[in-house]
């Protein structure tokens, strides 16, 4: 119920008197407001929530947020009052909150120079991966392309025209068909000494096989479509480790710029 000597609103920040709502005074003759839309009453200025900071962090100087009064007792002196959680205090809200706004940097603060540390050293690791991954990467490179281009060369010096192998070999094209290889190996035979005198196609009969055998254990070795693969993969990994050393320095300069500030 509204006393009849109720208070007049006071102007605040320009504001008229919020639709629906009355002022009251108590025994003691404190203003409250009384709001008949939901039929309950508050101590707090429904236009506060326009005028007054929302939060501490919103406060300049030496305001309070809304739902928080500065109260003069002669008795009792200066306390604050929470209407929002409806407690009362004899210590500043304000400075409260600066002290612990002062001990959340200071734990921030310890917090980033131990994530710096350990983010310093990641990257240390990061770098010799990378110098690794690169190496790695070039010289599988480099065995490809010597790969290619003996197996180019090789393929050139003994290619076939269709009547025997240029350089020498067996067939009308190649010097000499199997009937002068048989003369010359007959020719040729010590029969004193019971063994052969190596012809000159015996040699490079010889010479063949030990070629052959050369390329069959270098593409034994070297193969080349697991080789591309694997220069693949190296490159993929250099690469990946790239971006991620790119990362941790991103975040390294934020940070830092986080606790220089």
């Amino acid at each position: 119920m509204v006393c009849l000597n109720a208070p007049k609103w006071k102007p605040t920040g320009g504001l008229p008197p919020s639709q629906g709502w009355d002022l009251g005074r108590d025994f003691d003759g404190k203003v409250y407001f009384i709001d008949h839309n939901s039929q309950k009453t508050t101590w707090i200025d429904p236009r506060d929530s326009l005028t007054k900071p929302q939060s501490f962090a919103d406060c300049v100087g030496d305001e309070l947020p809304v739902g928080w009064e500065q109260v003069l007792d002669y008795n009792r002196g200066v306390y604050y009052v929470n209407h929002v959680e409806k407690q009362v205090q004899v210590e500043d809200p304000r400075l409260e909150w600066r002290a612990l706004q002062e001990d959340m940097l200071r734990q921030y603060l310890v917090t980033a120079k131990e994530d710096l540390q350990a983010k310093t050293e990641l990257v240390t690791i990061k770098q010799a991966r990378l110098s690794l991954a690169q190496d790695e990467f070039n010289h599988l490179n480099t065995t490809l392309s010597a790969l290619s281009n003996s197996t180019t060369s090789y393929g050139s010096a003994y290619s076939y025209n269709g009547e025997g192998y240029y350089g020498g070999g067996y067939g009308p094209g190649g010097g000499g068909g199997y009937a002068e290889y048989n003369t010359n190996l007959h020719a040729h035979y010590d029969y004193n000494s019971c063994s052969p005198s190596i012809s000159p196609y015996l040699s490079h009969s010889h010479s063949n096989q030990s070629l052959n055998s050369t390329s069959s254990t270098s593409s034994t070795k070297y193969d080349p479509d697991l080789l591309k693969s694997d220069v693949h993969h190296a490159k993929a990994r250099v690469q990946r480790l790239r971006r991620e050393l790119a990362n941790i320095n991103s975040e390294m300069d934020y940070k830092q710029k986080g606790v220089e500030t």
